[in-house]
């Protein structure tokens, strides 16, 4: 593809989107209604790993028809290969070498950030960065984030409400995020418990227990996943603002690690994981596909690069 194509293409969807100027294309619309405009950044997810994308194994039927009633964004690249940068990239529209994260910079020299769990974020994004949010709220829409947040920890200047989001609910910091049963999440500067142990991030399996044993792993779990908790906020949140534009940015944590993913969703055996009637059912009954299209599958990456897979809804009605 040609430097001219690309430029053109590239336009075309930020055009759709109205990010080529503040509101400018928003504001010189037509008096009919403005789009709604859902954006999900899947993360770690390799682009051919969604059916409409060519995935064969893994089902995601209701994927596929977002990408479908929507527009298919084919040309869209990450900023970075790694997290924070490449959602300050998205969000603010720079280029990385002009953008203030470049990096997934934990401030190590707060202290142990590993495992003190009051030195949570990574760096923020300054204050008064301008964002897509901040654009598309300044042209009427409503704002939210949820999911997977990385530019800034709580009460910290690069605050999602701070940044142009009406809500924000689910990690702030990119730590936490490494485990999908936490003791909480956050609803905008509102810490949210979970009924779930919680554990450090990265920690060691526990010296004398047993690998194979399914007992030694039951303190990974947790009753309150929070993918399932992330998306009935998403979907809370449409629902309220369905008769008015709305601007959903949709992070979840998937297929990213840890390898955590509730018994009642696997869509293949595990015997690591299921109990042993569970196992014995999978054994007897057909496998009925998976009830949320962002299951955990096993497959394995696509290339060496980090792949992120961005798909962009927008659509008259929710």
């Amino acid at each position: 593809m040609t430097r001219t194509r690309r430029i053109a293409g590239a336009a075309l969807v930020l055009l759709a989107m109205g990010w080529v100027t503040p509101g400018a294309a928003l504001a010189q619309a037509p008096a009919a209604r403005k789009p709604n405009i859902i954006l999900i950044l899947a993360d770690d997810l390799g682009y051919n790993e969604v059916g409409v994308y060519g995935q064969k194994k893994i089902r995601t039927p209701n994927i596929d028809r977002l990408a479908q009633e929507g527009v298919r964004l084919t040309d869209h690249y990450s900023g970075s290969p790694v997290c924070a940068p490449s959602r300050a990239v998205l969000l603010t529209g720079l280029h990385a070498g002009h953008a203030y994260i470049r990096d997934n910079d934990e401030m190590g020299f707060r202290g142990d950030v590993w495992k003190d769990p009051a030195l949570e974020g990574q760096r923020p994004l300054p204050a008064g960065t301008f964002t897509m949010a901040t654009m598309l709220k300044r042209a009427g829409y409503a704002t939210a984030a949820v999911g997977k947040w990385g530019l800034g920890g709580p009460g910290s200047e690069g605050d999602p409400n701070k940044l142009g989001f009406d809500l924000f609910f689910g990690f702030l910091c990119q730590r936490v995020a490494h485990n999908h049963y936490p003791a909480y999440l956050w609803r905008n500067s509102t810490k949210v418990p979970l009924d779930n142990p919680g554990i450090y991030p990265h920690e060691k399996f526990p010296a004398g227990k047993d690998p194979k044993a399914l007992s030694s792993y039951e303190r990974y779990g947790g009753k309150q996943y929070a993918l399932d908790m992330m998306g009935e906020e998403a979907r809370a949140f449409i629902t309220a603002n369905r008769d008015r534009p709305f601007f959903l940015y949709f992070a979840p944590t998937v297929p990213h690690a840890a390898l955590q993913v509730p018994e009642p969703n696997t869509s293949t055996c595990c015997p690591t994981r299921h109990t042993p009637a569970a196992r014995a059912t999978c054994r007897t009954a057909p496998r009925a596909p998976p009830t949320r299209p962002w299951s955990r599958a096993s497959t394995g990456k696509s290339g060496g690069w980090r792949s992120w897979s961005a798909t962009l809804a927008s659509t008259a009605t929710p």
